[in-house]
């Protein structure tokens, strides 16, 4: 990472953790996700300094497989404001959107096996299409929305004014897609249980876990 890019406080990364027997490589971060309207060549109107995409490529089975996991841009939750694009948090996400869509479709050229997961900071309601939704899909270039059925019911603890409340996160922000190279097995939310959220300092966001399989094509 770029010294500029980096905050003089507390630095939140993407990462992955890979199982030691998985053979793993650390590819070019997503670095344009930091600034993306400099580097779609758009004047910027306001200070904004955000998290790359990290990116790896792991073997299994000798099949070279693509992953990034982004954390994009807070505080544009819903598709309308996305549309609309008034709120500074919109009109930043929706250029990082169209950076997340030109990776996407420079994997999808390669035809190389790729899968996207992170926060996206955003309920996505729509299946993948040309007009619609987060990263567009055609019958040319299919995506998968690996989180497309999940159900969310995510509980958290937020501590206030040294009061302790609780909140129950019914729709997703977190989301994964693929490219048609896999099969998806399962998915899920890992929810935390009551007790889990009373006793320990836990995320605010529920895991989710895929079970893939990867297709002959």
């Amino acid at each position: 990472m770029s010294e500029e890019d980096k905050f003089n406080g507390i630095n939140q990364f993407t990462g992955f953790a890979v199982k030691k027997s998985i053979s793993a490589k650390q590819l070019s971060d997503i670095s344009d996700l930091s600034s993306p309207a400099a580097s779609l060549g758009l004047k910027s109107h306001y200070q904004q300094k955000l998290r790359y995409g990290t990116v790896i490529s792991i073997k299994l089975n000798g099949n070279a497989i693509t992953i990034a996991n982004l954390h994009l841009k807070s505080g544009c939750f819903y598709p309308k404001q996305l549309s609309n694009n008034k709120k500074k948090a919109c009109r930043t996400l929706n250029l990082q959107r169209k950076i997340v869509q030109q990776w996407v479709d420079n994997q999808q050229t390669k035809q190389v096996p790729f899968i996207v997961v992170g926060d996206f900071n955003h309920r996505i309601h729509q299946p993948p299409s040309i007009n619609n939704s987060f990263i567009s899909s055609s019958a040319n270039k299919p995506l998968k929305w690996l989180s497309q059925n999940i159900k969310g019911s995510c509980l958290t603890k937020v501590t206030k004014n040294n009061r302790v409340y609780y909140r129950q996160y019914k729709q997703l922000i977190d989301h994964g897609f693929s490219s048609v190279h896999f099969i998806l097995n399962s998915a899920q939310q890992i929810q935390f249980a009551k007790h889990q959220v009373e006793q320990y300092q836990l995320s605010d966001h529920c895991p989710l876990l895929f079970n893939l399989t990867l297709a002959d094509t």
